[in-house]
């Protein structure tokens, strides 16, 4: 058996992209505006508007969990980290840590999901670790996978096959995004966005202010405006960096 660590001085340390700390931080900031400006325009509202109360906690947890959600982005930034060692193999997440030793490996299953670079379970008769490709920058992705592919042997390796042709389905520099692909994405940005628009249009409602129904009803022509592009946008050719896994 090979040694993962064996051309460097020391173990490899992989972490997740620096976008990935952007999204946490602009949806942390974002949505904890929107849950805020909703609290305190409850905690205002006259008492004749309290039976509104309910219809409030559920924008306040919907877009407090949204919230939560950043928060959390932001926390695996900081602490995911991925390390290869010449023995073992160590995962560290926001909460646990989980280490396999190289030697006590029975299993190693390549899988086409999640997303666009899949992932691979590697199991010993006691423990399973799950690593997403997806949480990693391409280059880093594509040397994780290598040395993952050529550090165990074949018999243990399952689902290759369909793994690789994934892979090899990439090696074109040009792909096409289904439209059904692109409807989807549409029609979750839009709900979100009419969300938004329902909670302020809720704030007003309570005695928010007239601005609160300004802004809800700007988001909501946004919102719909944006809906519209369901019926008018149709398959997307782009140019896409294409990933090579070498093969053992």
């Amino acid at each position: 058996m090979n040694e993962l660590g064996q051309e460097s001085a020391g173990p490899k340390t992989y972490q997740m992209p620096s976008t990935m700390l952007g999204v946490g931080v602009v949806s942390t900031v974002v949505y904890l505006a929107i849950t805020t400006y909703g609290i305190v325009a409850i905690e205002t509202a006259n008492s004749s508007m309290q039976q509104h109360l309910e219809n409030g906690i559920f924008f306040i947890c919907l877009f407090g969990s949204m919230t939560l959600l950043g928060v959390w982005l932001i926390a695996a930034y900081f602490r995911y980290r991925l390390v290869l060692g010449k023995q073992t193999i160590r995962q560290r997440g926001v909460i646990r840590t989980r280490e396999v030793r190289l030697s006590d490996v029975i299993l190693l299953k390549w899988r086409v999901w999640p997303g666009y670079r899949g992932s691979v379970v590697i199991r010993t008769s006691s423990r399973r670790m799950a690593i997403s490709f997806n949480s990693f920058p391409k280059s880093d992705a594509d040397a994780i996978a290598c040395l993952i592919r050529t550090e165990f042997p074949e018999e243990i390796q399952r689902n290759f096959a369909a793994y690789q042709a994934m892979v090899d389905e990439q090696l074109v520099e040009t792909v096409t995004i289904p439209r059904r692909r692109r409807q989807l994405d549409v029609a979750i940005a839009g709900v979100l966005f009419l969300g938004c628009a329902g909670l302020f249009v809720y704030v007003w409602s309570i005695g928010g202010g007239p601005e609160s129904l300004i802004i809800g009803i700007i988001t909501a022509i946004g919102s719909l405006a944006y809906l519209g592009r369901i019926f008018v946008v149709g398959d997307l050719r782009v140019k896409r960096r294409p990933r090579i896994i070498r093969k053992s």
